[in-house]
């Protein structure tokens, strides 16, 4: 029986441990906090299939998809509710550039099969119920039908609670050392585990474990700041709504879950999963939200909850996923976008760990390939609003 110690227990840790658990390999998991007290509580957490680019990143999340609906259908029920909430996502645009991008976006997904569809904004309906979009008004919006949400804490609870594996919160790697040609010995503070392969599932501190292995991963830590309301009055739009300048979702105490790109933009200095955000951005995300949900108009800035979270983000925009040629036996696993494609990485990753096959559907994505200009199109959008902002923000420290 191989013997695996995963670094994380966020999203994509959880995944990886079930995967390898479900195969019969002894998993053992070490997380430096609470399981998925990190990234996978300061996200914003949908189906972001509509937004990969190029092809083969389209077809990986679209499995990605197919696969959180497969877990769901095994791990919950009547009783037990799911992590994965099916919604339609809506985009808005509100000058000539997003409008473009919007058009050929839809136009570029119905070419590949993913289905997409033109609407007035005035026609949304009950897709819109509880908004004010008339800042909006006359334009056009795109509807993406198969899109979802997902609660990442519903998740770790459910995996942690399906299967068999040894699970160390709050302990900290401090050092990895290999044991001869095959296998290592994970250090903390009061123990050490020996494994025959080690997965690098730390988000954004995943830079730090490859530096201990003696190995480095092109990842930078790109903080946001992720906003959440509490309930709302009732009846209240379901859908995802990704705007001109925030983006909504609902949250599973019908709630909202609130982010914007331009507010990220000017979050300045160094930042950790969990830390309140000033006071300038609270009001200036508040005040975002407020425009598009009446709801909110009345809601002190104190009543919101928000946190700053630090995305994990390679600088080509795609997953690192795979063993370091220069430390054979630790297997990474760090992207963007980690809450939707956490459970294809971690079955394709279980099975190349297992058979010591590779798995041509990752080949794209090793760790210590070549950097190049961003390919993925949701990076693209990121970095083009901290441009027209005039401020990108500041990289935490590895």
């Amino acid at each position: 029986m191989s013997r695996i110690v995963v670094i994380g227990a966020g999203m994509v840790g959880a995944a990886v441990a079930h995967a390898l658990t479900t195969r019969g390999a002894e998993v053992i998991v070490l997380d430096r906090g609470e399981p998925g007290h990190g990234t996978s509580r300061t996200t914003f957490a949908m189906d972001i299939t509509a937004r990969k680019t190029p092809r083969a990143y389209f077809d990986l999340s679209l499995q990605a998809a197919h696969r959180h609906t497969e877990l769901s259908e095994q791990l919950t029920g009547p009783e037990r509710p799911s992590w994965l909430h099916h919604a339609p996502s809506i985009e808005i645009g509100v000058n000539e550039h997003d409008r473009t991008v919007m058009t050929e976006r839809r136009d570029r997904l119905a070419a590949w099969g993913y289905p997409g569809e033109f609407m007035e904004t005035s026609d949304l309906g009950e897709l819109a119920t509880g908004l004010d979009l008339s800042r909006a008004a006359g334009t056009t919006a795109v509807v993406y039908p198969n899109a979802a949400w997902y609660d990442p804490a519903t998740f770790i609870t459910r995996v942690f609670e399906s299967i068999r594996a040894e699970l160390h919160p709050r302990t900290e790697v401090t050092a990895l050392h290999q044991r001869g040609e095959h296998g290592w010995t994970v250090h903390t503070r009061t123990h050490t585990w020996e494994a025959d392969t080690i997965v690098n599932c730390a988000g954004p501190d995943a830079a730090r474990i490859a530096a201990l292995a003696g190995t480095d991963l092109a990842l930078q830590q790109v903080p946001g700041i992720i906003g959440y309301t509490g309930p709302l009055p009732q009846p209240h739009s379901h859908a995802v709504l990704t705007l001109w300048d925030i983006n909504l979702r609902p949250t599973p105490d019908h709630g909202l879950c609130l982010h914007s790109y331009p507010v990220d933009a000017t979050l300045q200095g160094p930042a950790t999963n969990g830390n309140t955000p000033p006071e300038t951005l609270k009001t200036d995300l508040a005040k975002r939200a407020a425009e598009i949900v009446p709801a909110l108009r009345h809601k002190a800035t104190t009543e919101l909850d928000m946190r700053i979270g630090v995305r994990p983000v390679p600088a080509d925009g795609l997953p690192l996923a795979g063993e370091h040629h220069d430390s054979p036996g630790i297997y990474t696993l760090a992207t963007h976008s980690a809450i939707h494609l956490a459970p294809i990485l971690a079955e394709h990753a279980a099975d190349e760990i297992l058979s010591q096959t590779p798995v041509p559907a990752l080949e794209p994505y090793r760790p210590g390939r070549p950097t190049a200009p961003a390919m993925d199109e949701s990076l693209n959008e990121m970095t083009r609003t901290y441009q027209t902002t005039n401020t990108t923000p500041t990289e935490t420290p590895a």
